[in-house]
């Protein structure tokens, strides 16, 4: 009896604790409760023990009293249990009215001679028990008193049945199960004990099992819930990771340029999360709504061929027509007509839109499942977020598109522009070169073009481009490619050119001249246009691919030089003096930083008498190879390339060097002329820049002349004036080179603050005839009427020597007196007097 009780003691023990420990997990106060319950079995149980334990009567009815206390006690707190548990409203109503009763019947069973459940006490008897100890129980008879204890105890029954029962309803049936098996329990205990009471069974006091028998089966309830509940987090807690690794997985597919690629990649990741037995993307058809496109299927897994699909009868309907759609189960029932969702057996269905940039549907992410939907929430959030990545990855592949269309198609005349032209020569040279084709590029410049834009204004030249570029569109075919080049040049490229050249480019011609040739409308204006043409055979006449369109463009300048409105092929002569322009550029941009390439000569001026009067500096340039560049062909280009400026500056420190050497040496040398490009003079800055480059050399302006051509004085004559006389306050003397080659007014002679005057060289050479005598003489007269110096280039004769000074003339350059020299021949040249 002692093991029995101590099993029973301990499970209630063990019960309480593990009840309390979950009601301070779950915060329910119904599980307090019933710790407090499986507490007071506990000690119920101890009680019972006690009681069969007890050889005295006295002790045993004082046990018994105690024992009776217990039952009471423990009444309300059932109703308050299960009445909470159960969600009764009128819970706390019963257990004060329960509480009313106990409390009454617990006076009468603390002041009554015996214990409640009694009435007449007889005796104490022993008896054993069915686990051969002895036991012993009080002989007694009912009371009215009891009766009301025993009634209480029966109501408390028929409240556990009734709370049962909502258990049930609720649909909690196994503890519903549970009460009903402790009320048994009950019934029996209550029938055990009054069997052992009539000395009729030889059991044991079970009134503390049915409540141990409910508060363990309660523990291990609990304890396969919350093993429920951690597979279930456990189960939440691996696809919250797998979500995350999708979102990642999504995340690193940005920087996936291919958009096929990235389509089939997400698609993956949709599918390692879901195992989705489809997933799709497709894409509205233009004009065509109610059709699908698909861009990528996967069945299973692997990517299949991609299809077409009508929108109307199928679920992908709804989802074009709102925000998202899906369906749990029995989507191929819904959608009969859909013959794809009978034909694979597809369950359930999930679709989300995708959006242009405006928020309009153009596309639809979509999953199809061959089982009833499960994990809802997480496959529409993960959808979700998929199908606005999908929207942004279809909106930058569009601006792509866009932007790739802007940047190689113009926006005037709907034609590729000029970057597109490149690419399509590239390829038709590389293909030539390995199939030994000819092509052939024709550019087409209009003639007169910027007319219409001063006469009209940009707007119509817009508008006449632009019907110029229609009609050329319709030109082009697969071997005849068409583009803008520039502002109001055409390119027409011949992929393929069979027959003799110049039939073919004839042909040409006379079909594109007609064509541009035919009057434009713009509003009320007729405009005709007539064009310039020059083509290039590659890669029989250019070598090189990135030559083809400066060649065509040299062709049609020699086109325009014929008179417009002509073509001209391109002649490679032409090709061969570019390559030794660009050479030449880039030898003279290396000699300017080299000390042994350029270098100075000067050529003596020498007056009546004989005696140098001063000298021109000029530039000479001696290649590597030692021959001999002409300044006729590096300075014409250096002027043209920018380069003059830089020569100009290495001309000037070079004669302030010389000069400093013939100073040290004790030559007094007279004043040395440099001479000063138009585009030079022109330079804002410059003569600030050429009087602190002199400052700096230490030579005095005074030995310096500037020689400028009349091109250089022309233009903006307040300024020209106002420079010059900077310089001649400095101390500089100014020439006027090549007197009587240019334009310029005597007015304007007047009003400049020059010095000398030099004849040109050509007026020279014709002294023999009357013309350019009287000529020249008038230029002497005009310059000794206005106080200016006389120098006459290119003197070469005694005899021209004669004619000038007889007509007055008084200072020579040229060389009849002597070449340019080098700085030593020039030192040794240089003496006080120099006979004729």
């Amino acid at each position: 009896m002692a093991a029995f009780y101590l099993v029973l003691i301990t499970l209630n023990a063990l019960c309480a604790v593990l009840l309390c420990i979950s009601g301070v997990l779950r915060q329910k106060n119904y599980l307090y409760s019933l710790a407090l319950l499986t507490v007071w079995a506990l000690v119920f149980n101890a009680l019972s023990f006690k009681l069969l334990s007890t050889s005295a009567l006295e002790d045993a009815l004082f046990y018994s009293r105690i024992h009776t206390s217990i039952i009471l006690l423990v009444l309300p707190l059932f109703t308050y249990t299960f009445g909470n548990w159960s969600r009764f409203r009128h819970t706390n109503t019963l257990v004060l009215l329960f509480t009313l009763c106990c409390a009454i019947l617990l006076v009468i069973n603390a002041v009554s001679a015996v214990p409640l459940r009694f009435g007449v006490v007889e005796a104490l008897v022993s008896y054993r028990t069915v686990f051969g100890d002895t036991a012993y129980v009080i002989i007694a008879g009912s009371g009215k008193a009891s009766l009301f204890f025993h009634a209480l105890t029966a109501l408390n029954i028929v409240l556990l049945l009734a709370f049962a029962y909502r258990f049930y309803f609720a649909r909690k049936s196994v503890m519903s199960l549970v009460l009903m098996v402790t009320l048994v329990l009950q019934l029996l205990a209550a029938y055990v004990g009054y069997s052992i009471d009539n000395q009729q069974s030889s059991l044991v006091y079970l009134g503390g099992v049915p409540l141990t028998f409910l508060s363990l089966v309660c523990v291990l309830l609990l304890s396969y819930s919350l093993k429920q509940k951690t597979v279930q987090l456990d189960e939440q807690t691996q696809k919250r990771i797998a979500l995350e690794t999708a979102f990642a997985r999504l995340a690193e597919d940005v920087s996936i340029e291919n958009p096929a690629q990235f389509y089939l990649n997400t698609l993956q990741t949709l599918y390692e999360f879901s195992h989705a037995d489809f997933i799709l993307i497709g894409l509205v058809r233009r004009g065509q709504e109610q059709l699908v496109d698909t861009k990528t299927v996967l069945k299973n897994g692997t990517r299949v061929p991609n299809f077409t699909y009508s929108l109307r009868g199928s679920p992908c309907e709804k989802v074009y027509a709102q925000d998202a759609c899906y369906f749990e189960s029995g989507v191929a029932a819904l959608f009969p007509d859909d013959v794809f969702l009978t034909e694979q057996q597809v369950e359930s269905y999930i679709g989300m839109p995708l959006l242009d940039g405006e928020g309009k549907p153009v596309g639809i992410l979509a999953m199809l499942f061959c089982q009833p939907l499960a994990d809802k929430q997480n496959l529409l959030q993960l959808m979700k977020v998929v199908s606005v990545r999908v929207s942004a990855e279809l909106r930058r592949h569009q601006l792509e598109q866009k932007l790739q269309k802007m940047a190689y198609f113009d926006y005037v005349s709907t034609l590729p522009n000029r970057a597109s032209l490149f690419d399509e020569i590239n390829s038709t040279f590389y293909h030539c070169q390995k199939t030994g084709n000819k092509a052939m590029l024709m550019l087409i410049d209009l003639d007169y073009f910027g007319d219409i834009n001063r006469k009209f204004g940009f707007d119509v030249g817009d508008q006449v481009i632009k019907q110029l570029g229609q009609r050329l569109t319709n030109y082009a075919s697969k071997d005849v490619f068409v583009a803008r080049n520039s502002g109001d040049e055409f390119a027409v490229l011949l992929k393929h050119v069979s027959g003799e050249t110049t039939s073919v480019l004839n042909v040409h011609w006379t079909a594109l001249s007609a064509i541009l040739a035919k009057t434009c409308l713009v509003g009320h204006r007729q405009i005709t246009m007539q064009c310039s043409m020059g083509a290039v055979l590659f890669p029989q006449q250019i070598a090189n691919r990135f030559d083809v369109i400066s060649a065509s463009e040299h062709a049609m300048q020699q086109a325009k030089l014929k008179g417009r409105n002509q073509c001209a092929l391109f002649d490679p002569g032409i090709l061969a003096r570019l390559d030794y322009k660009r050479q030449l550029e880039t030898n003279l941009k290396r000699a300017l930083h080299a000390s042994d390439e350029l270098f100075l000569v000067y050529q003596p001026k020498v007056d009546i008498n004989g005696k140098v009067c001063g000298a021109e500096a000029l530039i000479r340039w001696r290649g590597k190879d030692n021959t001999i560049i002409p300044p006729a062909e590096f300075i014409p280009l250096a002027e043209e390339t920018g380069l003059i400026h830089d020569l100009g500056r290495y001309v000037l420190r070079y004669v302030c060097t010389d000069l400093l050497r013939w100073q040290k040496a004790g030559i007094a040398m007279p004043r040395v002329s440099v001479n000063i490009s138009a585009t030079e003079f022109e330079q804002d800055g410059f003569v600030d820049e050429l009087l602190s480059l002199v400052a700096e050399s230490g030579v005095a302006c005074s030995s310096l002349e500037l020689e400028l051509t009349e091109t250089a004085l022309l233009r903006d004559a307040k300024r020209v004036v106002s420079e010059l006389t900077r310089l001649r306050q400095s101390g500089m003397s100014i020439a006027l080179d090549d007197f009587g080659t240019g334009y310029s007014s005597l007015s304007y002679l007047q009003e400049l603050p020059i010095d000398v005057l030099k004849i040109d060289k050509s007026f020279i050479d014709n002294l023999a005839q009357p013309r350019s005598a009287e000529l020249v003489k008038a230029i002497i007269t005009i310059a000794q009427q206005m106080g200016l110096s006389v120098v006459a280039e290119g003197t070469e004769t005694q005899q021209q020597v004669n004619e000038l000074t007889a007509i007055g003339c008084q200072i020579f350059q040229g060389y009849y007196f002597s070449k340019p020299l080098t700085f030593d021949d020039f030192s040794r040249f240089y003496r006080p007097t120099l006979p004729f």
